[in-house]
């Protein structure tokens, strides 16, 4: 049976923003998730920030809206899900990688709030459904 699941830590790079899909009418959000990678070259340190992004739906989605600032630490679960995407601007056509969350645990708040640790679950959405409600425009 084939696995498709991911667990990423890292800090929140946006502030997440309410949408509502446009055939379902389904909450939804978009994250970006910035990971930092400490590295030596040449006993110089190095570091670099990978980004991934995160889409939420229903009330995960409505709870990280209502809870979640750019920059707070989380550990996000879910799978990996790919789609085509159109580029307007040139014309291109592209694919995208997203996590779609199934849950997202809150690690550290950015500004002095004290609910670290509080975890948030997804009810299980079919792939039919979360590919209609996807937009084409990521981050």
């Amino acid at each position: 049976m084939p696995t498709n699941q991911v667990v990423l830590s890292g800090h929140i790079g946006n502030t997440p923003e309410p949408r509502v899909t446009a055939r379902q009418g389904i909450s939804c959000t978009r994250l970006a998730l910035g990971q930092n990678e400490v590295y030596w070259v040449d006993g110089e340190r190095q570091e670099r920030t990978h980004w991934f992004y995160i889409v939420c739906y229903g009330r995960l989605a409505e709870s990280m809206v209502e809870h979640l600032e750019k920059g707070a630490g989380v550990v996000v679960s879910g799978r990996l899900s790919t789609r085509p995407w159109h580029d307007r601007a040139s014309e291109k056509e592209s694919m995208v990688t997203e996590v779609i969350a199934h849950n997202i645990e809150i690690t550290r708040w950015p500004r002095d709030k004290s609910e670290a640790g509080v975890a948030i679950d997804s009810p299980a959405t079919t792939e039919e459904t979360m590919e209609e409600q996807l937009s084409p425009i990521p981050f």
